[in-house]
């Protein structure tokens, strides 16, 4: 079993940044682990964190696996409009018993989504990671409709946007993650379980890559190509818009149109005089794909694929 570490005094350092800052990006709460899981001191360490930014005025998103519900009870939650939260569901109600066990079951992160949807928040599913062998192992010749029965799901429970990933996996074991077995393996295993053929075709096309923003091994363009244009077409059949998450250039399955794959637009904010943040007009949030010569922030800085440092955020 491993351990949970919470960082009681993220709030009070984030504040302490905030009152530095000049400019602020979006802010992403889920980059190194699911901060809705049902943890107490986590969850209470969360609500304070999502009241600073409020406080401050600036836009966040959520990624989950977990119930985000808890956030109802943050003072401005529910009406503050920059921020988003996302439902992760890697599959089937049997696929999600074999991949996050522990996790809370299918019905359950619909439920969720479908309360966050009826109060007017943003919400969106990610589909990821998303193994095709697993769904042709389990599935056979059904597994499109599976996953068109997803879609349906998804659109019925108020979700107007999905982002979706094949995966990207390791062949080397990770101590911290999934015991002492490699991502790559731990799939393997588990669709030979139910098919030794698509178990060989996982391992052939599973292949090394070290495009686009991380390196492993993931589903050959061509496949990753084609399967992602089939979601985007079931999505576009039930008016849901559809991204790719960092495995494609976004001309080449994303929906058109979209800010940035998570489907909704998050601004970065300039400081005013009061101390609270404000949009920046005309910001897309997508510094990559800034297009005038002179961005609305005035900082040609931002425009770079290297991880932001704290002092371009200073006056």
């Amino acid at each position: 079993m491993g351990r949970t570490i919470v960082y009681g005094n993220l709030p009070a350092l984030v504040k302490r940044d905030l009152e530095k800052f000049a400019v602020c990006p979006p802010v992403s709460i889920s980059n190194a682990t699911d901060p809705c899981q049902d943890i107490p001191p986590l969850r209470d360490t969360v609500k304070e964190l999502v009241r600073v930014l409020i406080d401050y005025g600036i836009p966040f998103s959520i990624i989950t696996k977990n119930d985000p519900l808890f956030l109802l009870g943050v003072d401005g939650f529910e009406g503050y409009p920059d921020k988003c939260v996302a439902v992760t569901i890697e599959g089937t109600e049997k696929i999600l018993g074999l991949l996050s066990p522990s996790a809370p079951p299918f019905r359950d992160r619909l439920k969720a989504v479908e309360r966050l949807s009826s109060l007017g928040i943003r919400t969106s599913v990610r589909f990821d990671p998303v193994f095709p062998h697993l769904f042709r192992a389990i599935y056979g010749t059904r597994w499109q409709e599976e996953i068109e029965s997803l879609i349906r799901a998804f659109a019925s429970a108020g979700s107007r946007h999905v982002v979706s990933s094949t995966g990207t996996l390791k062949k080397r074991p990770a101590s911290f993650h999934w015991g002492k077995t490699s991502s790559f393996e731990r799939i393997r295993k588990v669709v030979e379980t139910f098919s030794r053929a698509e178990a060989d075709s996982f391992s052939a096309q599973y292949i090394w890559d070290q495009k686009y923003t991380s390196r492993g091994y993931r589903l050959g363009h061509g496949e990753r190509l084609e399967f992602h244009r089939f979601l985007r077409g079931l999505c576009a059949g039930l008016g849901m818009t559809y991204a790719v998450c960092l495995e494609l250039l976004s001309e080449e399955a994303d929906s058109s149109g979209l800010p940035g794959c998570g489907g909704f637009r998050l601004p970065f904010v300039r400081k005013g005089p009061d101390g609270r943040f404000r949009e920046i007009e005309g910001c897309s949030g997508n510094c990559l794909q800034c297009q005038p010569p002179v961005p609305p922030c005035g900082r040609n800085e931002f425009r770079s694929h290297a991880p932001f440092k704290r002092g371009m955020l200073l006056p």
